[in-house]
């Protein structure tokens, strides 16, 4: 009768499948030396500074503007919401015209939705308080 496993599989007797411990080599082997120095990062932008550091490509005014204004428009002055919204637009248009010169592509872009939210709600506010103001003014 065969010898069985813990899961109770039949185990061979044959000496082929007995392990055999692998010879060590008899060579020294070397220890691999550290590495002097790391491989720059890769450029952010496709531009690399002469130090060999990758730089960040900068964010046009536009851009930071629209997202400041955008965020001011949504809370306190809706009037400065369609600025927000030109801002965004005019510095999403420099940004792909930089050929890649210039980031902040995402600030921009915030800053656009944020003044076309800004516009909505102003349009909205504004048209519910003219019929305010007529309804009241005519008696109803």
């Amino acid at each position: 009768m065969a010898e069985r496993d813990a899961f109770g599989n039949e185990i061979a007797d044959s000496a082929a499948s007995k392990w055999t411990p692998t010879p060590t080599p008899t060579h020294e082997v070397t220890p691999a030396l550290p590495p002097t120095a790391a491989p720059p990062p890769p450029a952010l932008s496709g531009q690399v500074a002469r130090s060999g550091m990758a730089t960040v490509a900068p964010t046009p005014p536009k851009a930071t503007w629209s997202l400041i204004i955008g965020v001011i428009s949504l809370f306190a002055f809706w009037f400065t919401s369609p600025v927000a919204w030109w801002m965004g637009k005019s510095a999403l248009a420099e940004i792909d015209a930089s050929g890649g010169r210039l980031g902040g592509r995402s600030v921009a872009q915030i800053g656009r939705v944020f003044g076309i939210i800004g516009t909505v709600l102003l349009v909205v506010i504004g048209g519910l308080a003219a019929l305010g103001f007529i309804l009241e003014a005519t008696g109803h």
